[in-house]
């Protein structure tokens, strides 16, 4: 009797005969059974049957009960069990798990008002009926709704496995403590950025150099140029030096890296780009090339200096070879000495230097 209900193929009376094991009374009993020779009628049959996606019926009685009154072979397929076993059943006797959801009251909705309804994850575990599916509602005439299933297990488990992998990435994202974005290549909106970017102000949204630079349009020149027009033009990551500026007004040093993210046709839809502070080693250059300024020119003036004694020296000498009388040499000895002693100091001064 079962298989005829699921080929709609009942009469009246033989619904009826069915239904006289159920609580329901001889009218309601009528109803059911009439609502699965009718369905045929609409010309529902060619199409439920034929179709992959499981479907099941219900019929809401004067007492407000949902019956379940027809599943196709799709359905049987989609939650891998006979669902004959249901027909004639109350939803809550056939579904017991689905007491405590919202779908009972919203099918019987459905079945009085004629406005469909979907939700797309139910999750159903019973011994019999396990997996995630998803559910499309919907009135057949009045007093008589539809549910579409679609088991949606396997791709719930590959979106779940995305979102681990998304959370994974985002959580590295995250944990880098120098600052991460991706720009939209069109507009150089920043769609995505981490924590250590939102240090210095609410980067969504807001243009690349609008929140480094403070500019209007995009930076350009030799002292600051434009990252993502740069990996536009070549299709390839750039290297480049900025001066970034923060809300506190001050300023520091940048190394801008920008890598080309492509679409599935090779067009650049997006730039991921990080910024390395080398504050601390901008600074430090400078200071060491002060410092070997400083440096040079007190070698300049050793150099000087120790030139002017080596001429003493030299033109002392000179003189000495020259000289008869014992008292002006006496004199050029000791300008020699002098002059030896200044480049021995001078000479110890440049090793305390260094």
């Amino acid at each position: 009797m079962c298989k005829e209900i699921k080929h709609l193929q009942l009469s009246q009376q033989e619904g009826l005969e069915f239904l006289d094991s159920t609580s329901q009374s001889k009218h309601e009993k009528s109803e059911v059974a009439i609502s699965a020779i009718q369905m045929d009628n609409f010309g529902f049959k060619a199409i439920i049957e034929s179709t992959p996606i499981g479907i099941h019926m219900y019929k809401l009685t004067a007492k407000g009960d949902l019956i379940f009154i027809y599943a196709n072979a799709a359905a049987d397929k989609t939650f891998d069990v006979d669902n004959q076993q249901f027909i004639g059943k109350r939803i809550e006797e056939a579904f017991p798990l689905l007491v405590h959801t919202e779908i009972p009251a919203m099918y019987r909705e459905v079945a009085l008002s004629g406005k469909p309804w979907s939700t797309e994850t139910i999750e159903y575990e019973d011994g019999q009926i396990s997996g995630v599916f998803e559910v499309r509602a919907f009135q057949v005439s009045p007093g008589t709704m539809a549910s579409f299933f679609v088991d949606s297990t396997e791709r719930r488990k590959i979106e779940l496995q995305i979102a681990n992998q998304r959370d994974f990435l985002e959580g590295v994202i995250e944990s880098l403590t120098h600052p991460f974005y991706i720009i939209d290549a069109n507009d150089y909106t920043i769609k995505m950025a981490n924590k250590a970017a939102r240090m210095s102000s609410e980067p969504e949204n807001q243009t690349c150099f609008s929140l480094t630079h403070r500019r209007k349009i995009p930076c350009d020149g030799l002292d600051h140029p434009c990252p993502l027009a740069e990996v536009k033009r070549t299709g390839r990551p750039i290297v480049v030096e900025h001066e970034h500026y923060y809300c506190d007004g001050s300023i520091r040093y940048h190394q801008v890296h920008g890598y080309p993210i492509f679409d599935a046709e090779g067009n650049i839809i997006q730039m991921i780009e990080y910024n390395l502070d080398i504050t601390n080693q901008r600074l430090a250059e400078q200071q060491l090339a002060e410092e070997s300024k400083k440096a040079s020119l007190y070698m300049d003036m050793l150099a000087h200096d120790i030139a002017n004694q080596l001429q003493i020296i030299s033109g002392s000498a000179e003189l000495m070879s020259m000289a008869y009388d014992f008292h002006n040499q006496q004199q050029l000895i000791e300008q020699v000495k002098e002059s030896v002693t200044r480049c021995k100091s001078t000479i110890l001064q440049a090793r305390l230097a260094e």
